[in-house]
C-alpha cells in the first residue's frame, strides 16, 4: 500500500518534471524571438494575434509554456486535496484504488485545460457574398459611427479617411469619380470601417450594413455593392421573406432554402460585378435593418446549412403558398430535377390562396394577338376541370400536370386553333399562379367550367373569369405550407417534404 510520504514524493517529482518542460519551452520561445524578420516572416500566420481573440498572443511556444505551467499548479493544487484527505484517512489501509482514481483525476484536470486552452484553426471561414445594393447611381452616401476608410481596391492605396459621424460622397464626374468632390484616378474602391472591432456598422442611404462596401465606376455611373458573410446576409433576407412572428421551425427551413438559394446563384449578377441583387430577382436583402431576434435566432440554429443534391447546391425556389400542390420544376418550363417534384401541400388556407382575375373576351384576343397568336374571333376555349380529386390520383387531364397546374389552354378561334403554355398565360395577364380554373361570365356571375369547354356566345362583350389557387410559382418549399407544418414538425422534416431527395451539407 503506498505511504502519504511516497505519494507525496511522487507528486513532487511529477510536478518538478513539468516545470523542467517549461523551462525548456520557454528556452525554445526566447530563441524563436531571435529568428531573423525573414524567417518570421514565413511564420507569420501562426504568431500573429488572432482576430476576435481575448488579447493574448497566439504563439503556440508562449502558449505551450503557460499552460504546462498552470497545469504544475493544478497539480499542486491537487497534492494539497490529497493531504487533507490522507490526514482524515490514516487509519483506513484499503483506499489504494481510490487514491489511483485521484491521481487519474488530477490528470484529466490537466488534459482537459490544455484542450480547453487549444485555439482551433481546422474551422472552414464563413463564405462571402457579393450583394448588388444598386446600379446605375450618380451618387452614393456612405458613413460610419466611429468613422471609416477608403481604398483604391486594385492598389491597396488609401484615398480618404472619414471620422465619426462624417460622410463620403462619391459622385462622378466626366467618367471620373469624385470623393467629397475630389477627383481619384481609382475605378473600384473599398470602403471599410476603421477600426473592425467596432459594433459600428457602414451604411448607404441611411441603411446599416455588415460587411464592407465596394463601389464600381461604370461609365458614369456606380455599382455600390455590399460584400458581407452569407449568414449576416440572411439574417438580412428571411424576414423580408417571411414573417418574424412565423414559428421558428418555420424560420429554420425559410433560412436555410435561402441560404442554399444564395449558393447557388452565386454569379448570377458576375457581369456587372456582384453575386446576387436584392431585389425580388434574386432576394429580398434590407441589411440589418430587416433583421430581427427570430430570424437571427434561426440564422444562428441552421449556421451555414445548406441542402445539395450531389453535392451541390440545390436551386432552392420557394413561393407563398401552392394552392394544395406544389409544381415541379418541369411544369415551369425548366429541366425536371429529383429534387423538385410535386408534392401535396396543405396551404390553402393561406391569405390570398383563392384569387380571380376577370378579362374581357375582347382583351384576352389581343393579348393572344400581341403574343403571336393571332386567331381570329375566339369560339371556345378548351381545358380540363380542376378536379383536386383527380389530382391526388394523379389522374391524366387534358391540358393539366399530375399537380393540377396548367400545363396548356387551347384557344379556337375563327381563323386557328393555338395551344398556350401555363406559365406563359401567367405572365401575360399577371395570374397569381398557373393553378387555374377557367370560368365563362363575371366574378359577380359566372358559370363553372364543369366539362372542359368553355363557349364563347358574344366575343365583343363576353368576359370570362381565371378562377386559381396559390401565390407564386408553386416550386419548391410553400411558405404557408411551412408554417402550418412548423405547428408538429421540424425545419428538416419541413425542408425535407418540399425538397425530395436532398441531404444537408455544413459549409462552414
Amino acid at each position: 500500500m503506498m505511504t502519504k510520504r511516497v505519494r507525496l514524493s511522487w507528486v513532487a517529482m511529477m510536478v518538478a518534471a513539468i516545470f523542467f518542460i517549461a523551462d525548456a519551452f520557454s528556452v525554445t520561445a526566447s530563441a524563436a524571438q531571435k529568428v531573423e524578420p525573414s524567417k518570421l516572416e514565413m511564420t507569420a500566420e501562426s504568431t500573429s494575434p488572432v482576430k476576435g481573440s481575448t488579447g493574448k498572443s497566439s504563439n503556440p511556444m508562449r502558449d505551450a509554456s503557460d499552460e504546462a505551467k498552470e497545469a504544475a499548479e493544478t497539480v499542486a493544487d491537487a497534492s494539497k486535496t490529497e493531504d487533507v484527505s490522507d490526514k482524515s484517512d490514516d487509519k483506513e489501509d484499503n483506499k489504494s484504488s481510490e487514491e489511483k482514481e485521484t491521481v487519474k483525476s488530477g490528470r484529466d484536470v490537466i488534459a482537459a485545460e490544455q484542450k480547453r486552452k487549444k485555439r482551433d484553426f481546422s474551422a472552414k471561414p464563413e463564405k462571402m457574398i457579393r450583394v448588388g445594393l444598386a446600379t446605375g447611381q450618380s451618387m452614393a452616401a456612405i458613413s460610419a459611427g466611429d468613422g471609416f476608410v477608403v481604398r483604391d481596391e486594385s492598389t491597396g492605396k488609401g484615398l480618404e479617411q472619414r471620422g465619426k459621424g462624417e460622410t463620403l460622397m462619391v459622385t462622378v464626374r466626366d467618367h471620373q469619380m469624385m470623393l467629397n468632390g475630389k477627383a481619384v484616378s481609382a475605378r473600384k474602391i473599398r470602403i471599410a470601417t476603421a477600426d473592425d472591432r467596432s459594433s459600428m456598422r457602414l451604411t448607404y442611404a441611411g441603411n446599416p450594413y455588415h460587411g464592407e462596401f465596394v463601389i464600381v465606376l461604370d461609365g458614369n455611373t456606380l455599382t455600390v455593392i455590399n460584400e458581407v458573410g452569407i449568414d449576416d446576409y440572411i439574417g438580412g433576407v428571411v424576414d423580408e421573406e417571411m414573417g418574424a412572428d412565423w414559428p421558428i421551425e418555420a424560420l429554420k427551413a425559410q433560412t436555410v432554402a435561402a441560404r442554399t438559394f444564395a449558393m447557388y446563384s452565386m454569379k448570377r449578377h458576375d457581369d456587372e460585378g456582384f453575386d446576387v441583387c436584392a431585389t425580388t430577382h434574386c432576394q429580398v436583402y434590407g441589411g440589418i435593418s430587416s433583421e430581427s431576434r427570430n430570424g437571427l435566432s434561426a440564422v444562428s440554429a441552421t449556421r451555414g446549412e445548406i441542402m445539395v443534391y450531389d453535392d451541390k447546391p440545390i436551386y432552392a425556389a420557394f413561393h407563398a403558398s401552392a394552392g394544395g400542390w406544389t409544381a415541379g420544376s418541369d411544369e415551369m418550363g425548366l429541366d425536371a430535377v429529383p429534387y423538385l417534384k410535386s408534392v401535396r401541400s396543405d396551404d390553402t388556407f393561406a391569405p390570398g390562396c383563392h384569387w380571380q382575375e376577370e378579362v374581357s373576351v375582347n382583351d384576352l384576343s389581343i393579348a393572344l394577338r400581341s403574343n403571336g397568336y393571332a386567331i381570329g374571333k375566339l369560339k371556345k376555349i378548351e381545358l380540363s376541370p380542376l378536379d383536386d380529386e383527380k389530382v391526388s390520383k394523379k389522374s391524366e387531364m387534358a391540358g393539366r400536370y399530375p399537380s393540377g397546374h396548367v400545363k396548356t389552354v387551347k384557344f379556337i378561334g375563327s381563323n386557328k386553333t393555338v395551344e398556350v403554355d401555363g406559365y406563359e398565360l401567367r405572365s401575360m395577364f399577371g395570374l397569381n399562379s398557373t393553378c387555374f380554373d377557367i370560368r365563362y361570365g363575371t366574378k359577380s356571375s359566372s358559370k363553372p367550367n364543369t366539362k372542359g369547354v368553355i363557349e364563347i356566345k358574344h366575343p365583343a362583350t363576353d368576359h370570362i373569369v381565371f378562377d386559381g389557387y396559390g401565390m407564386g410559382h408553386g416550386m419548391g418549399m410553400s411558405q404557408w405550407g411551412a408554417y402550418k407544418m412548423a405547428q408538429t414538425k421540424g425545419y428538416r422534416d419541413i425542408l425535407n417534404h418540399y425538397y425530395t431527395n436532398i441531404s444537408f451539407k455544413k459549409l462552414f
